[in-house]
């Protein structure tokens, strides 16, 4: 489904109060050019995403008379107000095709490291600059119900009071919302297996550990390493007893899982001498090969590697 026209472009007050401004349509950015987004680019926005305000940055519109982008400088409707502009960060399952349009102020104040996807209003409801990547259901919105998962997650959490990682689950279930968490604790799908402290990349996108005075990480790192037997109860229970159960080593709240290797593998040997159910995977930068083996020799069922450089080396 896409707009018929090019949808208005949103704006917010200093307030976070969002609104629409007709005379401009909206406009997106890609390596910092600004574009006017195609009408075959643009979607509903998701169910489950987020509306964000940039502080420090005005909204770049696009104007239809000269087919050109244009700069508001102040709020249209608050006479001496200044103007923000407005981005959508997109419920999983989706990436974005254009960043948000905006001119960066002087002493803008650095920004937590979201997806900032060019976002617009019409014909009743916003739309986005993105796509559909994975028809997976199991990080949708609608599959999530809050009352429940609150109840889960708290008598879970009761129940394991000595096992530091389920109670590391807990604050990335009920504080940062995390999907794989969120299912953990809902007793389905894909259950994350977080174990690493530390990384042996340094990717300026990392969500879990900026250096001091960069952007704000979004996300707490582990400060810990688990146990075989803090692992093994999580991915034990879960693979015998989950619909279409995965675990996963490497997630966003930790570094590199492969610098664990030892531990990973000493967690699958565990796991499959009780069940062979399931899939045990595996997300990696995939830089230390002989870990690799060792897991795979554990009993490793899949891998999903990230490569996250500019450089072709």
């Amino acid at each position: 489904m896409h707009p018929r026209s090019l949808p208005f472009l949103v704006i917010a007050d200093s307030r976070g109060t969002i609104s629409e401004f007709p005379e401009l349509g909206m406009a997106g950015m890609s390596n910092g050019r600004i574009l006017r987004p195609k009408l075959t680019d643009l979607i509903p926005l998701p169910a489950g995403s987020e509306l964000f305000t940039l502080p420090g940055r005005q909204p770049v519109g696009w104007e239809s008379r000269g087919n050109e982008p244009a700069l508001l400088a102040e709020h249209p409707f608050q006479e001496g107000e200044g103007v923000q502009a407005v981005a959508a960060f997109m419920a999983p399952a989706h990436t974005a095709v254009l960043t948000a349009a905006y001119q960066e102020l002087k002493q803008a104040p650095l920004l937590p490291l979201f997806a900032y996807t060019a976002v617009g209003w019409g014909e009743g409801r916003f739309w986005v600059a993105g796509f559909r990547c994975d028809q997976d259901q199991r990080q949708d919105a609608d599959q999530f119900d809050q009352a429940r998962i609150d109840l889960l997650t708290r008598r879970k959490l009761q129940q394991h009071q000595n096992n530091r990682l389920v109670q590391h689950l807990g604050q990335c279930c009920l504080g940062y919302g995390c999907p794989a968490a969120r299912n953990f604790f809902l007793g389905r799908w894909e259950a994350p297996l977080p174990s690493s402290p530390d990384c042996n990349a340094r990717c300026l996108g990392c969500i879990s550990e900026q250096p001091s005075g960069c952007c704000p990480s979004t996300q707490q790192r582990i400060t810990f390493v688990p146990t075989v037997a803090e692992l093994s109860e999580i991915a034990i229970s879960h693979l015998t007893t989950a619909p279409r159960p995965i675990v996963s080593f490497g997630q966003g709240c930790e570094g590199e899982p492969l610098l664990q290797g030892e531990l990973l593998a000493a967690t699958i040997s565990r796991v499959r001498s009780h069940t062979d159910l399931g899939t045990i995977n595996l997300n990696s930068n995939a830089s230390l090969p002989g870990q690799l083996q060792l897991l795979a020799e554990a009993g490793l069922d899949s891998i999903r590697v990230s490569l996250n450089s500019a450089r072709e080396q």
